[in-house]
């Protein structure tokens, strides 16, 4: 899956057990007593009032990606210049797996139409995909020959402890059931095996800014938005240990023309930077206080920047 506004969507259908406009408990810790943060069309972003997990509650559905969202949207970014620094964005991040475990089989979880998968495999990874679009399935094996299967990864037969790496590149967000997922995918890993995980940051400094107005804010498409700290508690309650965990995009200029554009301007806007540095800087200093080697202050910007991204590995037995 991309990390692009998720326009050219099809409706799915929503879990049997979970109705629509049923409010959700905690998919963390099972509370049901969440409180409200932002307005999300006919739904809200709400918090746990137990482990601050923020998530989309009452559930509007389920969306998933049509052929159109890839042919226009997401295909698109592996084209041309974009193409190329995609390419290369995507070689880093497999090479940053390489510096953990030896080249092996991988397992990309919303492989999307394939690329990271053609990318690991011309690495010399033997590699499978997992992806929940017919269309963007079929794709990949038509267009590259790739192992793919199509579903949802709990529900999808694959021997445990097999992978060397998991990848999961802004998948997390969207999946009815994180916790279950995270769980599978320790169970997928070898001990020693390494998860390399992307999501929006909701604690970056944009989200901050612009509230209700961040453009990460989707409720049909993500239903779960986190914070360091309960990416954290996600992957360590599933029996991960977390190695990194740093930010990436952040550009001033670029926020506050956003900003602007969102109505978020004058005295407010300057209320509304300061406060989320300062809450920021203050995370920083609890999250070190819980483990300074996993953190990398150089690198993360103090968790500001909108992407949050770890490196986790299932502990050995």
């Amino acid at each position: 899956m991309a990390a692009v506004t998720p326009s050219g969507l099809e409706p799915g259908v929503s879990d049997a057990e979970t109705p629509i406009g049923v409010p959700m408990p905690c998919n963390l810790c099972g509370s049901t007593s969440p409180s409200r943060v932002w307005p999300a069309r006919t739904t809200w972003v709400v918090r746990c009032s137990d482990c601050g997990l923020r998530f989309i509650s009452p559930r509007v559905g389920q969306l998933v990606e049509s052929e159109a969202y890839f042919r226009e949207l997401y295909l698109p970014l592996f084209e041309g210049q974009a193409g190329e620094m995609g390419r290369r964005a995507m070689d880093f991040q497999i090479g940053e797996i390489e510096t953990l475990v030896p080249v092996g089989t991988l397992l990309d979880v919303g492989s999307a139409t394939g690329e990271y998968l053609r990318s690991a495999r011309d690495r010399g990874w033997r590699c499978v995909g997992v992806e929940r679009s017919p269309w963007a399935a079929d794709y990949g094996r038509d267009h590259y020959g790739l192992d793919v299967r199509t579903g949802d990864l709990t529900d999808i037969d694959l021997p445990l402890a097999s992978f060397d790496a998991v990848l999961m590149v802004e998948v997390v967000e969207h999946l009815e059931d994180p916790k279950a997922n995270l769980a599978r995918v320790a169970e997928l890993l070898r001990p020693g095996g390494v998860l390399w995980l992307t999501t929006p940051n909701v604690a970056s400094l944009a989200a901050s800014v612009l509230g209700p107005r961040w453009d990460r804010i989707e409720p049909n498409g993500h239903l779960y938005y986190f914070a360091p700290e309960s990416l954290t508690r996600l992957l360590e309650g599933a029996g991960l240990e977390l190695l990194s965990l740093r930010t990436s995009g952040i550009d001033g200029d670029e926020l506050l023309q956003r900003a602007r554009q969102a109505g978020v301007a004058g005295s407010r806007l300057q209320w509304r930077l300061r406060v989320g540095a300062h809450r920021n800087l203050l995370r920083l200093r609890a999250l070190r206080r819980t483990g300074a080697d996993r953190l990398d202050p150089g690198r993360h910007g103090a968790m500001l920047g909108e992407t949050l991204i770890a490196l986790a590995r299932r502990r050995q037995a």
